[in-house]
């Protein structure tokens, strides 16, 4: 599976809406958690930018928002778009959560959406992020909750890992249901030495006008399941694609397709 720039445009021309109403509203809360007028803000994690965007309009033109991830082609993505916007309060950088290059007591905020569960060494990057946050400073994430609450994405990980006949990751392991227990965000944040920790659970639906679409949705941005299924033959891929469509079915009904999802939000003190 090849992330590269002519993807990722398609995939958020195709699907800006839908990903609007999956993430909006958990990322207004995040950032309202958060963020604030004249403030030096780190997005970690931050793929192609659409909450590093509402960041730096939320800091304004006397704050600053720096964006990193580990893709480089999602933050050229953003990059340009930020450019095409005339947004000179964003800088993007590749930075690995576990690595940050930043001094101590940098931000006044720390933001991060569907990234902390990938971490590799999620002991070793919230220390990080406390590392560099500045005493009274807070982080805010958005994560998945647990896959009961996520089955359009999660059931569609089911089949993959029962036709490549692998386990599915372990409650500690870097997957998308990572903190999908109701205590592990928050045990992870306190662990990390943050006060005030809040976890709230936002609904995260996903809305598409057929079945069809739900599938080319997954086919084109779910990477974390595109990364599984790439392993396997272009003929067990076709299979694969034509059971997860079949599953897909279930959340379709009198011509449209809605399947109920949820995000956690948490926040805490430095």
């Amino acid at each position: 599976m090849s992330l590269n720039l002519e993807r990722i445009s398609e995939y958020k021309r195709r699907w800006s809406t839908a990903r609007e109403l999956m993430l909006g509203p958990a990322t207004d809360l995040m950032l309202d958690l958060a963020v604030g007028a004249n403030m030096t803000v780190l997005d970690v994690a931050a793929g192609t930018g659409d909450q590093t965007f509402h960041a730096a309009r939320r800091v304004g033109p006397d704050g600053r928002v720096l964006a990193t991830d580990i893709a480089d082609e999602a933050l050229q993505f953003a990059a340009s778009k930020a450019r095409d916007r005339g947004m000179h309060n964003v800088e993007f950088r590749v930075m690995p959560c576990e690595g940050l290059t930043e001094s101590d007591a940098t931000f006044d905020a720390v933001i991060c959406r569907n990234g902390l569960q990938y971490v590799s060494d999620l002991t070793k990057g919230l220390a990080e992020v406390y590392r560099v946050l500045k005493t009274g400073g807070k982080l805010s994430v958005v994560v998945w909750s647990s896959p009961e609450r996520n089955r359009f994405l999660s059931q569609s990980f089911a089949i993959a890992y029962r036709k490549l006949n692998i386990r599915p990751p372990h409650a500690d392991e870097p997957w998308p249901f990572r903190f999908g227990q109701d205590t592990a965000l928050k045990s992870a944040l306190e662990g990390a030495r943050f006060r005030e920790v809040d976890v709230a659970a936002v609904s995260a639906p996903a809305v598409f006008t057929s079945v069809n679409d739900a599938l080319a949705f997954q086919q084109l941005g779910a990477v974390e399941l595109l990364r599984i299924i790439d392993r396997l033959s272009e003929a067990d891929k076709a299979s694969l694609w034509r059971e997860i469509e079949e599953g897909l079915r279930v959340f379709e009904h009198d011509g449209s397709f809605r399947a109920e999802g949820e995000l956690f939000v948490a926040s805490g003190t430095k």
